[in-house]
């Protein structure tokens, strides 16, 4: 972690044009993810990407299911005819 804390402030304070007032009173603060807040929010995060994941896919199985109940007649005449399934 000091390492880390090192190079972010050696990257800080290296300014990206050679101007006097570009370093200002700038500072870098790391912290590790053990933190209980920041864990929170992570995992409040993780949880939130998960539901709009699962309504995504909910939503194509969906569309899917829509898709083959409205091609049983077409299904059941090929079938009538003899014709191989589709698949």
């Amino acid at each position: 972690m000091q390492q880390a804390r090192a190079d972010a402030q050696s990257v800080l304070l290296t300014p990206a044009t050679p101007t006097p007032s570009s370093t200002g009173n700038w500072d870098a603060v790391l912290s590790g993810v053990g933190n209980r807040r920041h864990t929170a929010a992570l995992f409040a995060l993780l949880g939130a990407s998960l539901v709009l994941l699962l309504i995504a896919s909910a939503n194509a199985v969906n569309l899917e299911i829509g898709r083959t109940a409205s091609r049983m007649p077409e299904m059941s005449v090929r079938s009538a005819l003899g014709a191989a399934l589709a698949g």
